[in-house]
């Protein structure tokens, strides 16, 4: 309950007083299953689900402001890897309406919702794979209820037979299919797969300007490791902590 009443006063200084009452209370109805949008400035309709947690994320999003990040110029393109529901890149969205904005989310359910989200934008490409250091058909995890933040991904083992597959895709192939040099603005929360996507064929984070990471050791054991690794090759960047995630500014390329 104290955590509720912080993140309503941390909305009320972001938002304002009466706009934060107004998503208070369309987020209840959403709650209750009597609503199923929210109205967001310079978005439009946001579709939120009933018993998931989808509200939890608007709120940490929205509310919270843990995507809040600094950038010396306005970035042309940021790549959302654990998407969800799409709540970053509509954020990004609002910010940055000419940008390219890549999506990348594994659970078929949050990706319908995903693109529910933003299909209208034609700034916004959504795959619907898992991020991956390879090219691999990858098990999605069993999923709990409430818990559609949290749902990770595996190399396929003969215990994995009966659950749902999906395809992976490296950063690699996002540049090249976009034909890109840089991204701006990079985002990565994938529920302990940073351990893979940091354990080889990184070189891709030459090409980074700004990462935002969540790390997930209380999910997946020393899922960082790989992670902490790879930012030691790096001689100069900026770090900083917003809500759960690390943020990163590079200064100059590796050694």
């Amino acid at each position: 309950m104290q955590a509720r009443g912080v993140s309503i006063l941390s909305a009320i200084n972001r938002n304002g007083f009466f706009s934060t009452i107004y998503q208070v209370f369309i987020l209840t109805l959403i709650k209750l299953g009597i609503r199923k949008s929210i109205k967001v400035k310079n978005v439009g309709q946001v579709f939120l689900r009933k018993n998931t947690s989808d509200i939890s994320v608007y709120r940490q999003i929205f509310f919270d402001g843990e995507y809040d990040i600094h950038l010396k110029e306005e970035p042309k393109v940021i790549v959302d890897l654990g998407s969800n529901i799409g709540l970053f890149a509509l954020l990004m969205q609002s910010r940055y309406p000419g940008a390219l904005i890549i999506s990348v989310e594994p659970d078929p359910d949050n990706y319908k919702q995903l693109q529910k989200n933003t299909s209208k934008f034609k700034n916004i490409f959504a795959y619907n794979k898992a991020i991956w250091h390879k090219k691999e058909l990858l098990s999605l995890s069993e999923k709990k209820a409430g818990a559609e933040w949290s749902q990770n991904v595996n190399s396929i083992t003969s215990e994995d037979k009966d659950l749902e597959k999906i395809e992976s895709i490296t950063i690699d192939d996002l540049m090249s299919d976009h034909k890109l040099l840089e991204i701006d603005l990079l985002k990565i929360d994938i529920e302990g797969a940073e351990a893979e996507l940091f354990s080889e064929n990184i070189e891709w984070l030459n090409n980074v300007k700004v990462m935002a990471i969540e790390l997930h050791d209380f999910m997946k054991l020393n899922s960082s490791n790989n992670f902490f690794k790879a930012m030691a090759k790096y001689p100069s960047f900026t770090h900083s902590i917003s809500g759960e995630n690390i943020i990163i500014k590079f200064d100059k390329m590796p050694s």
